[in-house]
């Protein structure tokens, strides 16, 4: 039988079950803050965390890093699940996930191409705002099964990886003009 504690910490919604990791939700803001500072990169951890959340609510046989690391091949199942989950707790609204599938995996793939249009492929983080709020949707009316945490603010890591993320941009937009003034010059 699963051990449930009850949590009183401020942030903390409901009871959590023990099998379960605590789960934060992400403002959209947050999100696509994230993920332009990251290059995207961020929009891989979130696709990490939601595999691991749902393998443990689902003692689901997967790995999430293999599912993470081979994205393009489990994108739209994991697209599905989560709007099959948030569904399931009420969730209202619907995306097409086989568009949405397969628009984040060509916006992805342009990535590839040379600078400035390989810049489109940032778009590819707005088709995981649906899915990021029918997750968070689902998470929060679920917070009686386990702990959620409704973060509305960054946490420390996330501040730490915007201090990162900015160095790189500083760099990489540095670079970006001492290579053109090298060309003018």
């Amino acid at each position: 039988m699963a051990e449930e504690k009850s949590f009183l910490d401020s942030g903390t919604i409901g009871k959590k079950h023990f099998s379960i990791d605590r789960q934060q939700t992400t403002s959209v803001s947050i999100f696509i803050l994230l993920s332009f500072a990251t290059f995207g990169l961020y929009d891989f951890w979130w696709m990490y965390k939601a595999w691991r959340f749902l393998k443990q609510k689902d003692n689901l046989n997967i790995y999430p890093v293999l599912r993470t690391i081979f994205a393009f091949f489990y994108f739209h199942s994991l697209l599905k699940r989560i709007l099959a989950f948030a569904q399931e707790q009420g969730y209202q609204k619907h995306y097409p996930a086989d568009s949405f599938a397969a628009g984040f995996i060509v916006l992805y793939f342009l990535a590839n191409v040379s600078f400035p249009y390989n810049m489109v492929s940032f778009l590819s983080t707005f088709l995981l705002v649906p899915p990021l709020k029918a997750f968070n949707f689902a998470l929060l009316q679920s917070s009686d099964e386990f702990e959620v945490v409704d973060r509305k603010s960054l946490n420390g890591g996330q501040i730490f990886l915007l201090v990162v993320s900015l160095l790189i941009w500083v760099l990489f937009l540095g670079l970006i003009v001492y290579e053109e003034f090298m060309l003018q010059s």
